[in-house]
């Protein structure tokens, strides 16, 4: 199996909806999404602002893991439960759509020497 991340940009519909947005993000979409065969894990960052820059982007960033060889299988079965109750999707307009990415493991992962 292909280790491979599946990385989506995100931001709430509206700043006054973000509270909500962010529960059923966590609570509910994650393990929803979770569920689907060839995901492992999932966690979820809010984009910081670079060193130089005084905002941070009002977006958010999830990193999905997978283990697959047949991605296009695994995101087709997220698109088959994606509006049914298997996987509800957050009610009302999105701001602006989703930015996805997908990646796959070149390498093993390499971890920091251990410090004293």
């Amino acid at each position: 199996m292909t280790k491979q991340l599946f990385m989506i940009i995100t931001e709430a519909p509206s700043p006054e909806d973000e509270a909500d947005f962010e529960t059923w993000y966590v609570d509910r979409h994650m393990p929803d999404v979770l569920a689907v065969p060839g995901f492992t894990a999932a966690q979820r960052f809010r984009l910081a602002p670079a060193p130089d820059e005084d905002n941070a982007p009002a977006r958010f960033l999830t990193i999905y893991e997978m283990e697959t060889d047949d991605r296009a299988a695994v995101m087709a079965e997220v698109r088959r439960r994606a509006g049914t109750p298997k996987m509800p999707l957050y009610p009302g307009e999105r701001k602006s759509p989703a930015t996805t990415m997908f990646a796959e493991a070149v390498t093993t992962r390499m971890a920091a020497p251990e410090r004293e």
